[in-house]
């Protein structure tokens, strides 16, 4: 992998039914959305943003589009994937005056040492109710430097873990959940060999 920025960017990425699916279910679960947690617990001030409880047939749809993509997309990268993997991920809500401040996706907990590729699926109602939530995605052979990438929808953006990234503010002027920046986070782990009666997802 270069030193500088390095992702993948693929627009309309779902098919129009899954796609429907995904938003069905984000606008009809607003009660499971819960603060989301970091490091630091829930109510952080490092992160503000909702996170479904139960993510339904979002995580499915998805893991399987990526996974159809995934060595030609890792290659892309230069991200270099074992021969057993594993998958985990959330789905979110940024409402007015959401954000994210700059994180990676690997370290700290256990569970997160392992992950190699981040991929996020943007989606929304439309006509667009919100402004912002760039994802800002960091160099790291020029400090300071990044690049910022609109929340478009039916979007999939993939890149390492390790790149440092962050959400930018998001602003809802209708204060509306429906129109809220949805998205579903996918991380990939590279995983050691295990027993063969061992989850592998």
């Amino acid at each position: 992998m270069s030193a500088g920025v390095t992702h993948l960017i693929k627009p309309d990425f779902l098919p129009a039914a899954d796609h429907a699916a995904m938003l069905e279910y984000a606008l009809s679960h607003e009660d499971q959305c819960l603060p989301s947690a970091t490091g630091q617990g829930q109510g952080s001030p490092h992160r503000q943003s909702l996170e479904f409880k139960d993510m339904g047939p979002c995580r499915a749809i998805l893991r399987d589009a990526l996974i159809a993509v995934l060595p030609d997309t890792a290659r892309a990268i230069g991200v270099t994937l074992g021969p057993k993997l594993r998958y985990d991920g959330s789905m979110n809500a940024h409402t007015d005056g959401a954000y994210y401040r700059p994180h990676v996706d690997i370290g700290g907990a256990v569970a997160r040492r392992s992950r190699v590729l981040s991929a996020v699926y943007y989606f929304h109602r439309t006509p667009r109710g919100f402004t912002g939530g760039d994802l800002r995605l960091f160099r790291l052979d020029q400090t300071g430097a990044f690049v910022d990438i609109p929340p478009t929808d039916n979007q999939l953006v993939v890149f390492p873990s390790m790149i440092p990234h962050e959400v930018r503010p998001v602003s809802v002027p209708s204060g509306d959940f429906a129109d809220a920046r949805f998205a579903v986070n996918l991380w990939v782990h590279n995983m050691p060999d295990k027993p063969a009666s061992a989850p592998e997802n």
